[in-house]
């Protein structure tokens, strides 16, 4: 007997409705203006370097997952990346840098790669597990970051890449989402 829950049922009904609002959020600050990968990491925000590291983590779990068929930690992790870190923080620390007029056009441009980029690694990451609705953001995203194929089933899965990883990014971040988080309890027990 496998306990059945509902609740469940209207949760991942909500992550699929969060992929599908966050690569509109992405292709509308995307689609006008192509970034291009920038040129040196200095280019890069606190906030695209965090998002970053922050996957390669998540890509550490899952190829754990992966290799003891633990299943169910591998969608979790991919869920907690995609819907925390990505969506709740990421997509929000990049609204300012998007939305700045005094930004330069670098950090804009490094900032929409990372958005895309990331998000693309993403659908990859999570397309075993939800093979129709990644097709399909897949096919508006790729021909963006320059992906030619025929169907992300042919693309590679991706690989971890360690040196991605940086634990002062990572320490800092931290920091800011602490401060943030303790502003929003403040203002809201006020």
């Amino acid at each position: 007997d496998i306990n059945f829950d509902m609740g469940r049922m209207e949760g991942f009904r909500n992550f699929c409705n969060k992929i599908w609002n966050a690569s509109r959020y992405v292709l509308m600050n995307t689609e006008e203006i192509i970034p291009s990968k920038p040129n040196q990491s200095e280019d890069y925000s606190q906030a695209d370097l965090w998002i970053q590291s922050c996957f390669q983590k998540t890509l550490q779990k899952v190829e754990h997952g992966m290799a003891s068929y633990r299943f169910d930690l591998v969608s979790q992790a991919i869920y907690d990346f995609f819907w925390n870190e990505y969506c709740d923080w990421y997509l929000e620390l990049s609204k300012p840098v998007l939305w700045d007029d005094n930004a330069s056009d670098v950090q804009k441009n490094a900032t929409r790669f990372t958005l895309l980029n990331i998000l693309e690694q993403s659908l990859r990451l999570a397309h075993p597990f939800l093979p129709f609705i990644t097709e399909e953001i897949w096919h508006k995203v790729a021909p963006i970051l320059n992906i030619n194929g025929e169907s992300i089933m042919l693309q590679p899965y991706p690989v971890e890449d360690s040196s991605a990883i940086d634990p002062r990014v990572d320490a800092e971040i931290e920091w800011v989402k602490g401060v943030i988080v303790a502003i929003r309890n403040i203002r809201g027990e006020m």
